[in-house]
């Protein structure tokens, strides 16, 4: 691993500030993280979100701020397309990087990045922001602690309604050449990794893509062609032997940003759900002898109180002390080869193995 830093702070950059923004919030404030420069082609959002944190170093070119800045790592949230080159970019400078999900647009280029990290000796990080919740570290304890015995099913939905509308613009996440996939990398690659959290790795995969609205219209009036799916479904075969069912949307009309994993094991359950307005954890025991559904409440958090800049704190913390961090690219890569096998399963309509 790299060295620590030896008490100075980390001297980092953010690259793409729509979703990068709360990365920077959270840098900001942490009491070892100076951040120093932002990236972004939109230059007035730029200059805008610069000055909310005092930053003084603005690009649009991301080459030219590596080589402009004194930089000890990068975080990076960008469309899919741009994170392979500006981590290979970062890593070959020797930087810490922590980079949004999915981390590639296919296994081999997840491969190399992993390869490169190891080699660096760097901090490297996949930003899965549902692993900080509490809620989910809860489940992980009590799955640790053996309280579900042998874990027969594990299903998972995330659904989401803001592409529901036929006339919601199209965007780079319409695109499987600039997103690698739709619904499924995009919120599917959450709840999967939450399954390789709770039941462990996936053996086999059967998946089913659909393109509800192929055409959409850009900025501009013009029309594109929708490739990327904007629902799927999926079985799942575990290494435990566990089975596994995945649902997941972005036409879920009514559905804001609903998160729902359901683990059913020899000795209890546990059913996490996480939404705008609700994140908390039940739990049965009992089977029900048809009296009706046995689950309580065992665990909630008030939803408004935000866990999801925990990856950017817990990489700062990780690069100051010179360790790693979890999730990281190797978690990046796992999920990666869940989701080509779903996309190769649904083009051969067949199962397909890890």
């Amino acid at each position: 691993m790299a060295q620590s830093t030896d008490g100075r702070p980390l001297r980092v950059a953010v690259v793409g500030l729509r979703m990068g923004a709360s990365m920077l919030a959270e840098l900001a404030k942490h009491p070892h993280a100076t951040v120093q420069a932002v990236c972004d082609p939109d230059e007035s959002q730029a200059r805008t979100v610069a000055a909310t944190h005092g930053v003084e170093g603005v690009y649009l070119d991301f080459e030219t701020m590596l080589a402009s800045e004194e930089l000890d790592g990068v975080c990076i949230s960008t469309p899919n397309r741009l994170h392979a080159p500006m981590v290979r970019a970062a890593l070959a400078r020797g930087m810490h990087v922590l980079c949004e999900k999915p981390l590639t647009l296919d296994t081999e280029e997840a491969r190399e990045l992993l390869a490169m990290a190891r080699k660096a000796g760097v901090t490297h990080g996949t930003n899965f922001s549902n692993r900080p919740n509490p809620a989910v570290q809860y489940v992980k304890e009590q799955v640790a602690s053996g309280v579900l015995g042998q874990i027969y099913e594990c299903h998972l939905s995330y659904l989401q309604d803001w592409l529901s509308d036929a006339s919601a613009p199209y965007t780079w996440r319409n695109s499987r050449a600039e997103s690698g996939s739709g619904a499924l990398g995009d919120v599917g690659s959450h709840v999967l990794d939450l399954a390789r959290l709770f039941a462990g790795e996936v053996a086999s995969v059967s998946a089913h893509v659909v393109v509800v609205t192929p055409e959409r219209a850009r900025a501009d009036g013009s029309q594109a062609t929708v490739d990327a799916d904007d629902l799927a479904y999926m079985q799942l075969q575990f290494a435990t032997g566990a089975h596994g069912v995945l649902r997941v949307s972005r036409v879920a009309r009514g559905r804001c940003d609903g998160r729902r994993i359901e683990l059913y094991g020899s000795k209890a359950s546990l059913v996490l759900e996480i939404d705008s307005n609700v994140n908390r954890v039940l739990r049965a025991d009992k089977t029900t002898t048809w009296n009706g559904d046995g689950f309580r409440e065992v665990f909630a958090q008030d939803p408004y109180i935000s866990s999801w800049g925990g990856n950017t704190r817990n990489w700062v913390d990780a690069a100051f002390e010179g360790r790693e961090m979890s999730p990281n690219f190797e978690d990046g890569l796992r999920c990666q080869e869940i989701l080509d096998a779903a996309i190769r399963s649904a083009a051969e309509r067949r199962w397909v193995d890890l």
